[in-house]
């Protein structure tokens, strides 16, 4: 009998399951960034039932399973949940434990008495008008005890219901535009693209996403095309917790974006990682590129000792180290969140001002779940803070390409930035020859876009409007006294 039971308890609720499963995935991740707050109520639950679910179904289906193609279709959807969902904790491998044990049990052999024990003790009522007798169980400490370890059970596995993405779009700051994905090497990337006319292309960095550059979207809309890509693992792109996060990848789906857009005649805005991808994709195809804006970023190393000292005078720098040690820094950025914590706390400099609310619940919104904190671990460990590892001789070919090329350019800067100190603006100027003069703004930060959002669009206004068919003309330098 038990048998028959386990037979078609996989041959058939197996697969049952298995459905559910991926229609909670496929739900999550169609419905996660929509504007309608039911909707991502409902994604939510779909998340919740996907990384609950799935912990304790694979694999005590796939090994007990008595049919390939139950198997075939568990291979197919653990492969998705470990993408999107993240690689089990430790309470879900206990549950996968408990849950195969219990599934592969062959229960005792039941006595006659035992199958027949009333679990109630029941009295009937007399039809003399008497009171008839509660009801009662027949073992009430034992049923206590049950229900007390399924309790246990249910809250060691995370099976209580509770909301996993508490933020939604309609809790962050103003960000009016229409989210539009591109698919791109097998992956979802999220972008902007608001307005029509020239093309304004915006990358942010780590930890943050194309909600940076909300504040330039809503003042140049108008007159310029805005598109604000959001890089693999950021913002409402996917998040694959195994995706290649290297800065060459991210560099070539720039490209392909790029291509699948046929963007030409940019301007390129860039902070950042944005910097170092925007710039080293720039560089290599140079006739796509209209006009440069580097703001707090870098596209190349120091060469000698003396640089060195100038470039890592910065105390962050010192305190990206801590990402590197194996166990700590993945615990820092993905458990703790700590890395996009310390980076609201100090990358900006009129916090009182201008990251109130609803601006911090905007950066804190994609990374709600520690599965989906990958790619800031990933990039932070790639900072290259000597000149060895994988970015060495992509830094170095970039800085060559980028070397004299006549691009007119606006390098704009926060000097409030605890990483990219004056030594990354005087490269720029160097490499960069036709630049106008060095927007510095000693009011900023490392998040320039969101410190002093109304100093930038004066600025990149008028850099905007210069006719490049004639010679460019000098604008005055911002000084200190006008930026405060």
């Amino acid at each position: 009998m038990y048998d028959l039971a386990h037979k078609k308890l996989y041959e058939t609720n197996g697969p049952s399951l298995l459905r559910i499963l991926d229609v909670s995935l496929r739900g999550w991740q169609t419905l996660a960034h929509s504007p309608d707050p039911n909707l991502q109520e409902r994604a939510d639950r779909c998340f919740f039932i996907a990384s609950r679910l799935g912990a304790g179904l694979f694999h005590s289906l796939r090994e007990l399973a008595p049919t390939d193609a139950v198997r075939s279709l568990v291979d197919e959807l653990e492969d998705r949940y470990l993408r999107y969902v993240g690689p089990y904790s430790w309470k879900q491998k206990l549950v996968q434990r408990a849950v195969r044990g219990l599934l592969s049990r062959t229960p005792p052999e039941a006595t006659f008495e035992e199958v027949n024990e009333p679990r109630f003790v029941l009295t009937c009522y007399g039809g003399d008008g008497s009171a008839p007798k509660v009801v009662k169980r027949a073992k009430p400490l034992q049923h206590f005890f049950e229900g007390l370890s399924l309790a246990a059970a249910r809250r060691l596995a995370g099976l209580r219901p509770r909301s996993l993405f508490p933020i939604r779009l309609r809790d962050i700051d103003d960000f009016p535009v229409q989210f539009r994905t591109i698919e791109i090497e097998g992956d979802r990337l999220n972008y902007v693209d608001e307005g029509s006319g020239e093309v304004l292309l915006m990358l942010h960095g780590n930890p943050t996403w194309s909600f940076l550059y909300r504040h330039l979207i809503r003042g140049l809309k108008d007159r310029y095309r805005c598109v604000a890509m959001d890089l693999l693992g950021y913002g409402p792109s996917d998040k694959p917790s195994d995706g290649d996060y290297t800065m060459h990848a991210h560099i070539r789906r720039l490209a392909a974006f790029v291509e699948q857009l046929d963007l030409k005649g940019i301007t390129l805005l860039c902070q950042d990682w944005g910097g170092i991808i925007g710039l080293s994709y720039a560089a290599r195809n140079k006739q796509r590129f209209r006009r440069l804006v580097p703001m707090n970023t870098a596209a190349f190393l120091p060469r000698t000792l003396r640089e060195y000292r100038e470039a890592l005078q910065s105390w962050g720098f010192f305190y990206l180290w801590t990402y590197k040690v194996p166990v700590l820094g993945r615990r820092m950025a993905i458990e703790w969140n700590l890395f996009l914590k310390a980076a609201l706390r100090f990358g900006f400099h009129n916090r009182a001002r201008q990251i109130h609310d609803r601006a911090r619940l905007g950066y804190l919104y994609p990374f709600q779940w520690p599965g989906h904190r990958t790619a800031i671990l990933k990039s932070v460990r790639q900072v290259p803070l000597l000149p060895l590892g994988p970015l060495r001789d992509l830094l170095r070919d970039t800085e060559r390409r980028l070397r004299g090329w006549p691009i007119r350019t606006q390098i704009i800067w926060g000097m409030r930035d605890p990483i990219f100190g004056p030594w990354f603006i005087e490269k720029f100027e160097a490499l960069l020859p036709n630049h106008a003069p060095t927007l510095r703004i000693p009011t900023a930060g490392h998040f320039l876009q969101d410190d002093e959002p109304a100093i930038l669009l004066e600025r990149l206004e008028a850099f905007l409007a210069e006719d490049l068919s004639t010679p460019a003309k000098a604008t005055p330098c911002l000084g200190v006294s006008e930026a405060a």
